[in-house]
C-alpha cells in the first residue's frame, strides 16, 4: 500500500524475569590531589527517562540499568560534566 498505514507487530521476546545485583565501582590514581574520573549507576533507566527528561523510553525492557565511567584527562570537571 501506500505505507500511510502502520502495522501491529507482536513483541521481539517474552520477557522473563530474573534476579540480579549490580555493583558498580571505580578504581583510580589520585592525580594532583584531585580524582578524575566518575562512575555512574542508572539502576532504573526508565523511571529516571520520564522524571528527568520527560520522555517515556517505552522500548526498554523493565527492569533496566546502565553503567558508565568517565575519565576526565585534563581536569576532574570534565567528568562531573559528562556524568
Amino acid at each position: 500500500g501506500s505505507g500511510a498505514e502502520g502495522e501491529d507487530v507482536e513483541a521481539p521476546h517474552t520477557s522473563q524475569d530474573y534476579q540480579t545485583w549490580v555493583r558498580l565501582a571505580s578504581a583510580s590514581c589520585v592525580k594532583q590531589g584531585a580524582k578524575l574520573d566518575r562512575a555512574v549507576l542508572l539502576n532504573d533507566i526508565a523511571r529516571i527517562a520520564r522524571l528527568a527528561c520527560k520522555i517515556p523510553l517505552a522500548f526498554v525492557d523493565r527492569p533496566a540499568c546502565a553503567c558508565a565511567i568517565f575519565q576526565g584527562f585534563r581536569n576532574a570537571e570534565a567528568a562531573q560534566w559528562c556524568a
